[in-house]
């Protein structure tokens, strides 16, 4: 059914104004005189009788015209496709343009989003304050979602046959403190355009994928209270495709346990990252550590390589963090498994441009990291602090010469580390093939042991030593 639009008078709005090439020497300016519709469905027709048109001319003389006044000229109104286009006012030789959208359909709360989408439909339109929660949504093709002062609440969306989904100006949230994500996301690419992210409770995370290409345009993720706080802002970091992750231009300015999870390619660029957590919280982690843990969070990146079955040519790392703010973090980074990277190329980090205020360490060297040390160190501030964690926040010193081997049984062997439990026996660390090894003795008499890690609150119980035969053989 055909829906007619009209324009209805209701303020003096300056377009902007487009001069032709001809004679327009009489004419000085064209504005639009009424609230000028910008958003259509397929099928709409626009009624230009409510709308009226000022040309000022150079004498200072000025002309109201109807716009269906035959002296117009309008063109580039078309609602038989969707997507973003240019309707024209003329006048003369002046233009005035006027940005619209058109949509296949405008979903409101009462229609409800869940099952709404069907095959085929690229544009949508929300509104509504509220959607409702924990519905799941599959998208097929590529489609752009635009929100008009509406939150969805911990959606599932699915993209299949590697279609893009474009959100524009939506609120994600969720309402309740169950450890339930404020979004996930499936498949495809995920582009989220001046949208916002909300939780309530301290264990969910904000978007949790599944390696999903996902670009950040000027968003924002917010808790309201000292009681919020995010788990991971977002976790995709599994190894799936190395998708890209792109933030630019972000507000993360709230409370957060960890930040930004990615495996393979993240480009950060002029954003505002800072844990608003405190000393004082009384919140605790999923594992049970509080902030003022110094083993532990806040982190803004957890920053692992792209692998794919071992150490193999394929394996890459494309980390670049510019002109961003950075502040009241525990590491800046802590970056997984590049050492599975054998090929030089294949690991790039760019650090540049940035300020950090109140961040303990700039890099958190975590298990299968540390061969890759001269790399990373290159690309920092000079005197920026680091760490070194075999896995789960467990410490490791640095001791002597520092070197790094890979055996032809696939044992990532390692020299210069020592593993330092808390009764303060200190261990030789030897290496990492999917469990990690340290041993004590001298040459010809080494007792090896499988060092078998779990989580902990402090960072540093539930460490567990079992012997273990030679993994060096």
């Amino acid at each position: 059914m055909k829906r007619i639009i009209v324009l209805a008078i209701a303020l003096i709005a300056a377009l902007t104004l487009f001069a032709g090439c001809g004679n327009i020497e009489n004419v000085e300016s064209l504005e639009i005189r009424g609230t000028v519709t910008t958003e259509f469905e397929v099928g709409d027709v626009l009624d230009l009788s409510g709308v009226s048109l000022k040309v000022t001319f150079t004498n200072g003389e000025t002309l109201i015209l109807n716009g269906d006044d035959s002296r117009l000229t309008f063109t580039g109104f078309n609602t038989t496709t969707t997507g973003s286009k240019v309707m024209v006012f003329k006048y003369e030789d002046v233009e005035l343009e006027i940005p619209y959208t058109v949509y296949d359909q405008a979903i409101n709360t009462q229609i409800g989003l869940n099952g709404a989408i069907n095959s085929g439909v690229s544009n949508i339109r929300l509104t509504g304050s509220a959607f409702t929660t924990g519905a799941t949504i599959s998208v097929a093709n590529d489609m752009v979602i635009t929100g008009v002062d509406c939150t969805l609440n911990e959606f599932v969306f699915t993209a299949t046959n590697n279609a893009t989904v474009t959100f524009k100006n939506v609120n994600f949230a969720k309402d309740n403190a169950d450890k339930t994500s404020v979004l996930t996301i499936n498949g495809g690419t995920f582009v989220f355009e001046n949208c916002t992210f909300t939780t309530k409770g301290y264990l969910a995370n904000g978007i949790t994928g599944n390696g999903n290409n996902v670009e950040f345009y000027n968003c924002e993720f917010v808790t309201e209270t000292a009681t919020d706080c995010f788990n991971y802002l977002v976790s995709n970091g599994a190894n799936v495709n190395g998708a890209k992750n792109i933030y630019k231009n972000c507000t993360i300015v709230c409370n957060f346990w960890y930040g930004i999870s990615f495996a393979g390619n993240l480009m950060v660029d002029g954003c505002n990252i800072e844990s608003t957590i405190t000393d004082k919280t009384t919140l605790k982690d999923s594992y049970g550590a509080s902030y003022v843990n110094p083993n532990k969070q806040p982190v803004a990146f957890h920053s692992s390589a792209y692998y794919k079955d071992g150490r193999v040519a394929s394996s890459y790392f494309n980390m670049s963090v510019t002109n961003t703010t950075l502040k009241n973090l525990q590491n800046v980074m802590r970056i997984y498994r590049v050492d599975n990277i054998n090929v030089a190329s294949r690991f790039n980090l760019v650090f540049e441009g940035n300020t950090m205020t109140n961040c303990n360490y700039v890099v958190n060297f975590s298990t299968l990291s540390w061969g890759h040390y001269d790399e990373v160190i290159a690309a920092l501030p000079e005197g920026a602090a680091t760490r070194y964690v075999a896995q789960n926040n467990t410490g490791l010193t640095k001791v002597g010469e520092f070197n790094f081997t890979y055996l032809d049984n696939g044992f990532f062997r390692y020299e210069g580390f020592n593993y330092i439990d808390k009764n303060g026996d200190v261990y030789e660390y030897v290496g990492y093939n999917g469990a990690h090894y340290v041993r004590t003795g001298t040459v010809g008499n080494y007792t090896y042991y499988e060092l078998r890690i779990a989580y902990s609150a402090d960072g540093l119980d539930n460490r567990t030593l079992t012997v273990a035969a030679d993994p060096l053989v």
